[in-house]
């Protein structure tokens, strides 16, 4: 069976606004539904690999491995924030940053 679900069942409504409004500046507007909301599935995949590699490079190496343990095991999405809460100092500011550098790469800006 296809995957039915939609973009806001994965992702919290904040970073649907985000991805969507990259889309947008992109120029990619006027597409079937069920595109968009795949390209916003695979937007979404890119920039959370571009937001863990931005915060892995401000890890303390110490912090490093448990960190890719926590990954390995399947943590989920809170429970790997919560890890990193309490190991990067300014951890908001960085994925605020790094979200408008994606853009930027993103749309070409």
């Amino acid at each position: 069976m296809a995957n039915d679900q939609t973009p806001s069942s994965f992702m919290d409504p904040g970073t649907e606004a985000f991805l969507d409004s990259c889309l947008y500046d992109k120029g990619i507007r006027d597409v079937p539904k069920a595109l968009h909301d795949q390209m916003l599935q695979d937007l979404a995949v890119r920039l959370e690999t571009w937001l863990m590699q931005a915060v892995f490079k401000k890890l303390e190496e110490k912090d490093a491995q448990p960190l890719e343990s926590l990954i390995d095991k399947g943590a989920n999405q809170q429970e790997i924030m919560e890890f990193l809460q309490g190991r990067v100092p300014n951890l908001q500011e960085i994925f605020v940053q790094e979200m408008v550098n994606f853009k930027k790469a993103y749309v070409g800006a």
